[in-house]
């Protein structure tokens, strides 16, 4: 599903950012610490989240 995702990216209006990599543990599991339930984020998560899209933001706005 993601690589359809990806492809709608037009780099003017539709931005595509794949950062799962950045949930997933060295033996390919998501922990338990970032998504308890497996699915969704907690506020741990959430901040992984957030620093991952946070260039993009900046780079959209205008900002260094």
């Amino acid at each position: 599903m993601n690589q359809a995702l990806a492809r709608l990216e037009d780099g003017r209006h539709i931005f595509y950012l794949d950062f799962g990599s950045q949930f997933i543990e060295n033996n390919g599991s998501i922990s338990k610490d970032i998504m308890p339930d497996y699915l969704h984020p907690n506020a741990t998560g959430y901040n992984i989240w957030a620093k991952a899209m946070e260039p993009t933001l900046k780079a959209l706005l205008g900002e260094k």
